[in-house]
């Protein structure tokens, strides 16, 4: 600093600009006040140290606000007190000053004997005793290891020295002698330092700032290691975000491992620092993708490659996951990386894959995602995973199975801990080549060992992945699963889609054939494994698509489940709505042999079922208030037990000591059902069948009318009588036929959906035990002799009639007389003007000529038995003459203007119109067909004479006006006659009137719902009828009927036993031949009924 000047006056004079500085006589500094006064402003009484910086004015006192370089000049005045001495203020001589107000360190310039500011390096302050090293300007004691900048700084910021600090004790400056890297002890900013041709002219400087500094992974050769020399390198400089340390290189002992790190200073990170017990080095690196080296200090990071390079990533595994990588070291080890829980940090090893000759080990790839690690005793790779399960390698314990699922586009693999492993199979990942088929499961037992299994037994598995356990309470656990694996006997799948109902478990079955287990399907994502002490049959799930029809059905003996290969049209006990083997809520229908479904309890309608299996053994299946169970039949040779069928309270069930049988009813009438239930002893129906209870047994008031109660074998009915008195009447049931009256009030009551117009109803008592209602009784007399009773009927009603004791009078012709206590009819066409009426009459038609009731003056044909004397309408062959019984007539022909031919005289036709009964005579046509009622037989016209037909086969035969149907399930031989215009009644062939005749124009036969004939002689042949619960052939489920087909005939063709035919495409048959096939459907019938042959192909199964 300028010296101060001095005035005339002695005044100390100040430089003339403001602010700066100079120094008086005594070594104290002056410079003007605000007052512009040059004023005494240092001493050393200021006891300070004043740092002054230079510019082209002079000096001033430095200020922060002052911009200072590496060429800005400085001077460090010492204003101390120093006792008894006048010492003012003087120059500081250090070679390096640290100024602590401002953290800066000034360095003495000997050229000027001025001072810079230190902007980067380390001095040594010779006050304080310390090292300090500065970065750009700002300056700190050295107090942590490392090495600083030191020695000459150059122009470009490069220093010749480094000064190595360690433990609290730096050292003098030093050349470095090794390239490389060493640690900055710099503490006021994470940087290293990077020494070059330190073999020369050693040139250090910062090289990487805290920025530039890699540390995830990295590491730097350390230069600055104590065991390093020019040559090799002793340890490596680790960083992270906020310190750099020194790593050494392992010690030389037995398995020593080698060390990992990314080499830092490699600008594509393809290089790798292995350091080994001798020495750290940098090498390429294999970067192939997944392969990972254990990073140097084993914890924190693993070294992968992925394809170009290695990146650093973070160990993610924890107490409950472990890590798995292919090892780039070694081919046939993998690296494991695990939590150790005692340090509480995860660290990585390389380990035996666990891989033997035999066996293939697999951990999921943590390097690759989606990707499996899978180990042979040769090498370790990596390979896509495969949808579905692997067992975890060396057999965790604590992890047994690896899972796979498909995530978008990508495949998702994660451990399955043991307390998730659930008994039961997976889909083994190793056995499949295109995620959809595999050859083996895994099977997992209740200890958690998992194993492969390949039994390729056909049926359904439970796939355990999929399960969901749920708790009910702390002691009950209920394991349901989503999906099932199919296995088809050569591989295992996930079924697409789940169907309500059963399946059988190949688990459990050995042969494809017997399982002891099923599975239970409630819905489509919920199953269940079930062994069931019930026996019955359950709805294969297998077999449907809509929940709904099932095709096929399991059967369950009590040992095995199979399945039901005939399925019989009827009902079946659902085993699978039973705990007890004996109630069940559900039932089974199958409406074919293909088609079954499950009645649900809430929509069983109360009644019997005929069962689908066993018909032979008579049981039915009785439900009652949606509880249903098997009963046996009581039905008999002797006597035919009845119930009203459930599945429509218009039919009525028969069970005699064969089989049971369900027929729609179409009658009006009061039945004894012959079986010892109290509340179903008696039956009646109308359009419906209803049980009468026995409970309504009183007959006192009006409301009583019409009660019925079951009695000794008998029905009675309670009336009102003619003096309004309640009363019970008695009606007889035994082997005969007999009549009552009821009347129209009472009748209403008992058929109340009956439309009832007539004022008395007659009923007749018949041999099958029961009370038929006749709404519109045929003209004529009914008799029943034993209670006295004798009914009248004509066009006006019925009434109760009174008889003659004599036949000798014209007037009684046509009325009934008592005769020495037997009963006659009045007529004088036979001898002695009468006609008794017994059971020798056997139903045999005779001529009345007048009087008949509903006739009166004109002719009537009657049929005779021993309870009824009644007109009969239709054509007869047999004409009666007077005087002359059962005489036929002679036959002869006739020609007609139109040169038609006849047999003449030869058919009587009896009919109605309206309510007129008329007789008259017809001419036959030849070639018709002709019913005659008298004798029950068939005749065919023929050129010459009325050809009969006494073996009649079951079937239609037709003339001009009528179709005469013979039933073959006609007990009494009667047959049906119905104007040809019955024919219209259909249009066309569909399901509902299969075996029956349509089109009165062309009669044709309708086959099966689809194929027709026309009864014509260019259709003559053999043709396939299909099963139709409502035809004349009495047909049994799931076979067929072999008709012969002619001009106005469709018959049953009886003659074939045991003989086979070829079925063509239009139903038509032609007989097979010997040591031919057939080219589509083989049948076997016998006796006219058919069934498949079982040498039969399948190429036309579909006409059935």
């Amino acid at each position: 600093i300028p010296n101060c000047g001095i005035d005339s006056e002695y005044n100390v004079i100040c430089p003339k600009k403001k602010d700066y500085f100079c120094i008086g006589h005594n070594n104290e500094l002056y410079k003007l006040d605000n007052n512009s006064v040059c004023t005494k402003t240092y001493t050393d009484e200021d006891n300070d140290v004043f740092i002054f910086i230079k510019d082209d004015y002079g000096f001033k006192e430095y200020t922060k606000k002052d911009s200072v370089t590496e060429k800005t000049r400085f001077l460090i005045y010492e204003c101390i007190y120093v006792e008894n001495v006048q010492s003012g203020c003087t120059t500081v001589g250090n070679d390096c000053y640290y100024d602590y107000k401002n953290q800066f360190i000034y360095s003495y310039q000997p050229n000027d004997n001025q001072f810079t500011r230190l902007m980067n390096g380390a001095c040594y302050d010779e006050l304080s005793l310390q090292y300090y090293s500065c970065d750009q300007g700002l300056c700190h004691s050295l107090i942590r290891n490392g090495y600083h900048l030191a020695g000459t700084e150059t122009t470009t910021n490069t220093y010749d020295k480094l000064i190595l600090c360690y433990y609290s004790y730096c050292y003098p400056p030093e050349q470095p002698t090794i390239n490389g890297y060493y640690i900055n002890g710099d503490d006021s900013e994470l940087s290293l330092i990077k020494c070059i041709n330190t073999d020369t002219s050693p040139s250090c400087s910062i090289s990487l700032t805290s920025t530039q500094i890699k540390t995830a992974g990295y590491a730097y050769l350390d230069a600055g290691h104590l065991n390093s020399t020019s040559t090799e390198y002793g340890g490596v400089i680790v960083c992270s975000s906020d310190s750099c340390t020194s790593k050494s290189k392992p010690e030389k002992k037995k398995n020593s491992k080698t060390l990992y790190y990314i080499d830092a200073e490699s600008t594509d990170d393809s290089y790798i620092i292995q350091c080994t017990y001798k020495t750290c080095k940098s090498t390429t690196a294999d970067t192939k993708n997944g392969y990972a080296y254990i990073y140097g200090t084993g914890e924190d990071y693993i070294i992968l490659g992925n394809g170009s390079k290695l990146v650093a990533r973070s160990i993610g595994a924890t107490a409950d996951y472990n890590e798995y990588y292919l090892d780039a070291t070694n081919s046939v080890n993998i690296i494991e990386c695990s939590f150790d829980s005692n340090e509480k940090k995860a660290k990585c090893s390389s380990i035996s894959s666990g891989a033997n000759i035999s066996d293939r080990v697999y951990y999921i790839d943590n390097a690759i995602s989606g990707n499996i690690i899978e180990c042979s005793n040769q090498a370790c790779q990596s390979n896509p995973a495969k949808i579905g399960y692997y067992i975890n390698g060396n057999n965790n314990a604590d992890f047994p199975l690896i899972q796979c699922n498909k995530n978008k586009n990508d495949v998702k693999c994660q451990v399955i801990a043991k307390a998730n492993i659930n008994i039961g199979y997976y889909l083994d990942s190793t056995s499949t080549d295109d995620n959809t088929s595999y050859s083996n499961l895994i099977y997992c037992d209740g200890s958690k060992n998992c194993l492969k299994v390949s039994t390729l037994i056909k049926g359904y598995y439970l796939d355990s992945g999929s399960a969901i356990v749920s708790s009910s309470n702390k002691r009950s656990q209920t394991t349901k699963y989503r999906n099932l694996i199919i296995c088809n006997g050569s591989d295992y799948k996930l079924l697409d889609t789940i169907h309500i109902g059963y399946y059988l478990d190949g688990s459990s079955s050995n042969d494809h054939i017997n399982y002891t287990k099923i599975i239970y399907c409630s819905n489509d994502s919920s199953c269940t494994s079930i062994t069931t002490s019930i026996i019955g049959l359950y709805v294969n799930a297998a077999s449907t698509s809509d929940n709904t029809n099932y095709s096929q059905l399991i059967t369950y003996n009590g040992k095995n489940y199979s399945i039901n290969t005939n399925n019989e049209i009827g009902y079946y006990l659902d085993g699978g709505s039973s705990v007890d083997g004996v109630t069940f809520s559900n039932i089974i229908y199958c409406s074919s042999s293909t088609t079954c479904s499950i009645i649900k309890n809430e929509n069983i309608t109360n009644g019997y079922y005929i069962q689908g299996v066993n018909k032979d053994n008579k049981t039915l299946i009785k439900c009652i208030n949606s509880k249903c169970k098997l009963i046996p039949s009581v039905g008999s040779k002797t006597e035919i037990a009845y119930y009203i069928d459930g599945e429509s309270n218009d039919n009525i069930i028969k069970c005699d000591d064969s089989n049971c049988i369900s027929k729609k009813n179409t009658s009006t009438f009061i039945l004894l059902t012959n079986r010892q239930d109290e509340n179903e002893k008696i039956i009646v129906c109308d359009t419906q069948c209803r049980y009468i209870l026995n409970e309504n047994s009183k007959c006192e008031n009006n409301e009583d009318i019409g009660n019925l109660i079951y009695e000794e074998g008998n029905i009675k009915i309670c009336i009102d009588s003619n003096e309004k008195v309640m009363t019970w009447t008695k009606i007889t049931i035994d082997n005969k036929m007999r009549y009552y009256l009821l009347s129209k009030n009472v009748a209403s009551i008992i058929f109340r959906n009956t439309n009832i117009n007539d004022d008395n109803i007659l009923i007749i008592s018949t041999i099958s035990k029961s009370l038929k209602f006749y709404s519109n009784s045929t003209y004529g007399y009914y008799i029943n002799k034993d209670d006295s009773i004798y009914i009248e009927c004509d066009k006006s009603g019925c009434k109760n009639t009174s008889t003659y004791n004599s036949c000798d009078s014209d007037e009684n012709i046509g009325k009934l007389a008592i005769i020495d206590n037997e009963i006659f009819i009045c007529t004088s066409n036979y001898s002695g003007n009468k006609i008794q009426i017994t059971n020798d009459n056997n139903n045999n038609y005779y001529f009345i000529e007048k009087g008949f009731p509903g006739v009166q003056e004109d002719q009537a044909v009657v049929s005779i038995n021993e309870s009824e004397v009644i007109v009969k309408t239709g054509k007869y062959v047999i004409y009666i003459y007077a005087y002359q019984e059962k005489e036929r007539n002679f036959i002869k022909k006739d020609k007609t203007n139109d040169g038609n031919e006849y047999i003449s005289n030869t058919i009587t036709k009896c009919s109605f119109n309206d309510s007129e009964y008329k007789c008259i005579n017809e001419k036959a046509n030849t070639n018709d067909y002709y019913y005659d009622e008298l004798t029950f037989q068939l005749y065919f016209v023929t050129d010459t004479e009325l050809e009969s037909m006494e073996d009649a086969l079951p079937g239609y035969y037709i003339n001009n006006n009528e179709i005469i149907i013979i039933d073959s399930d006609s007990t009494n031989a009667q047959s049906q006659i119905n104007p040809i215009s019955s024919l219209d009644e259909y249009d066309k062939c569909d399901s509902k009137i299969i075996g029956k005749i349509f089109n009165s124009k062309s009669p044709t036969l309708c086959l099966d719902g689809e194929n027709q004939v026309e009864l014509s002689e260019e259709n003559s042949g053999f043709y396939l009828l299909n099963y139709n619960n409502d035809n004349i052939f009495d047909i049994p489920s799931n076979q067929y009927a072999l008709i012969s087909i002619s001009k106005n005939k469709a018959v049953l063709y009886t003659d074939n036993d045991e003989m086979k035919f070829c079925v063509n495409k239009n139903m038509s048959v032609d007989i097979k031949k010997e040591s031919t096939s057939c080219a589509g459907k083989e049948i076997q019938c016998t006796n006219g009924i058919c069934k498949e042959s079982s040498t039969s192909t399948s190429e036309t199964s579909t006409i059935f």
